[in-house]
């Protein structure tokens, strides 16, 4: 189910940032992403398998929300948008 509004959702947070990779499989493909954050913060992306449309948005400046996992510095994005270029693309997903 697509949800018009991430913000209503009262345990996520969001960031923006660069998603970049931090993990390769045997085969040299990216098998990790993180989001890199202003000042030296990296947040790690827990649920790539589910969001493999994510990796179309390497390299690119992004707006991610969804619940953050403290004891792994990691989140799983519910709700992600792109910043820079193209405003309009949108990617929702539950």
């Amino acid at each position: 189910m697509e949800r018009a509004d991430y913000r209503q959702e009262p345990n996520w947070e969001t960031f923006v940032g660069v998603l970049i990779p931090s993990g390769w499989d045997g085969d040299f493909h990216v098998s990790k992403i993180s989001l890199a954050c202003n000042g030296e913060k990296d947040i790690a992306i827990a649920n790539l398998e589910e969001r493999p449309d994510l990796l179309a948005l390497l390299q690119k400046r992004v707006r991610i929300a969804g619940p953050v996992d403290p004891m792994r510095k990691a989140v799983t994005v519910k709700w992600c948008r792109l910043e820079d270029e193209d405003a309009n693309h949108r990617s929702h997903k539950e």
